[in-house]
């Protein structure tokens, strides 16, 4: 694998073997000894312009000073591989220029396999109009791996504007894994207006990451609803996240139906055998979930904390669900809802 280091190292060796000092390297390049000095010590790379004119100087090439043929035939100019590393990217960048960087981001990328976390993005040298078009372009050509590396700079580079609009489309059309990767750095009207359209199409899964910036008075007022349409499973997952507000009273019986009671609070009557549809249904979504978002690794830090937040709450759930199906004579739940 190339590295700068081991590279600054040859460099060092081969001046010496040609008695040379620094200095006259430098001269013979055209160049300040401080760069000679920089390259030997790893701290930075030459010039693609100057690495012909160095090999030939230090009677050798340009491969044996590179001492990588995926690090070479980029300098070269020839497509890399998809399987090049993450940390060949990062040590290879700085001699190429932003555009060939960029490129190289997008090979990297769309292989799908690698780790994509520690890509360090500042070569590409976006601006911030180019750095939201790349967001952009990443979503619509469906590249998730591109799109997480870009979202860890969206606080700083990013138009708030692009990132809502992709975060609203993305949940228009189901795709929870890019919801849960933009879900942090979107606005809150946005998170609203997506939590809006996960409710209305019972998407728990989104509902259940988008929820995490959703204020309890509100989730409380969605809690209601959904046990006033008899939607369980979506009142289950959001009275897990509220710690206080009016009851929603939910009673095991042998038939489905709805009261209200003395006390002004919702009765919501589920019979045994909805229930377990309930269980069957929160295992579908949950493995649905895990496949999509819950496989996702090395998010940022609000990004992860999201993810197992949501682990917790699909746990959970399915505890009192189950714990609810073991009462044989039926019983009565209350949860604080609204």
């Amino acid at each position: 694998m190339f590295s700068i280091t081991e590279t600054g190292k040859k460099i060092q060796i081969l001046r010496k073997e040609a008695n040379l000092t620094q200095m006259e390297l430098a001269n013979r390049l055209g160049i300040s000894f401080q760069a000679v000095s920089n390259w030997e010590r790893g701290v930075s790379m030459p010039d693609i312009s100057n690495l012909g004119q160095l090999a030939e100087i230090l009677s050798t090439t340009v491969d044996e000073l590179i001492g990588d043929k995926t690090a070479v035939d980029i300098i070269n100019g020839n497509p890399c591989s998809t399987d090049m590393s993450v940390e060949e990217f990062n040590a290879v960048s700085p001699l190429l220029l932003p555009e060939e960087n960029r490129e190289l981001l997008d090979r990297i990328t769309n292989a799908g396999d690698s780790d994509t976390s520690s890509v360090n993005i500042a070569s590409c040298a976006y601006s911030d109009e180019e750095f939201s078009n790349e967001m952009k372009s990443a979503y619509e050509k469906e590249n998730p791996g591109k799109l997480h590396i870009l979202a860890g700079y969206a606080d700083r580079y990013a138009d708030k504007n692009v990132v809502d609009e992709i975060i609203c489309d993305a949940a228009k059309n189901g795709k929870t894994g890019i919801v849960t990767i933009l879900c942090s750095k979107a606005s809150d009207e946005a998170v609203q207006r997506c939590f809006d359209t996960a409710f209305s199409s019972g998407n728990i899964g989104m509902a259940t990451i988008l929820m995490q910036r959703i204020p309890k008075t509100l989730l409380a007022t969605y809690a209601a609803k959904a046990a006033q349409n008899g939607n369980f499973a979506m009142t289950s997952i959001l009275t897990a996240k509220i710690s206080s507000g009016r009851k929603c009273r939910i009673t095991i019986s042998e038939s489905d139906g709805d009261a209200p009671t003395e006390d002004g609070t919702k009765l919501m009557s589920v019979s045994r055998v909805r229930l377990k549809e309930l269980q069957s249904r929160l295992c579908e979504i949950k493995s649905a979930w895990n496949r999509e978002v819950g496989a996702l690794t090395d998010l940022d830090g609000e990004a992860e904390d999201i993810r197992d937040e949501v682990c917790e709450l699909f746990d959970e759930t399915q505890d009192c669900v189950s714990e609810l199906l073991g009462d044989i004579d039926g019983g009565t739940l209350i949860y604080n809802v609204a």
